[in-house]
């Protein structure tokens, strides 16, 4: 799967466009592409977020493309993005997940990730666009 010819034909898959299509088989094809979503961020993280910011989209797959879009490397504009939607969110369980995931991020500590730059620089960045969430109780 981690080859560049399989991501186009994964990409409607990912979307829902082929028929018989069904949530679950979306959210494997989703997070099948977790070893090379870094590799092909520039044509996968706009499908990701497109479908992350679409409301109409099952709760498990809109999950699953927030996993991957963190997986990515995201840009600080995008995560800043991502926790502000929180506010404007209609279903309360994305809220949730999304703010759960931001605590979980910005709480992690620095000493912890000497081997993994990249979750220390989304830690730092999740620490710092977690107060732009809706807080929850």
């Amino acid at each position: 799967i981690g080859h560049v010819s399989i991501v186009p034909i994964l990409i409607p898959y990912i979307q829902g466009k082929v028929a018989g299509h069904t949530v679950p088989m979306r959210v494997m094809t989703i997070l099948a592409l977790n070893n090379v979503i870094y590799k092909h961020r520039d044509v996968l993280l706009p499908v990701f977020t497109s479908i992350l910011d679409n409301p109409v989209e099952h709760r498990h797959v809109r999950i699953a493309a927030l996993s991957m879009i963190l997986k990515a490397k995201p840009s600080f504009v995008m995560l800043q993005k991502i926790a502000i939607s929180t506010w404007y969110e209609k279903d309360p369980e994305m809220v949730k997940f999304i703010f759960a995931t931001l605590k979980s991020l910005s709480g992690k500590e620095f000493q912890n990730m000497a081997h993994d730059s990249s979750l220390r620089e989304i830690s730092g960045m999740a620490r710092t666009v977690l107060p732009l969430a809706k807080p929850l109780p």
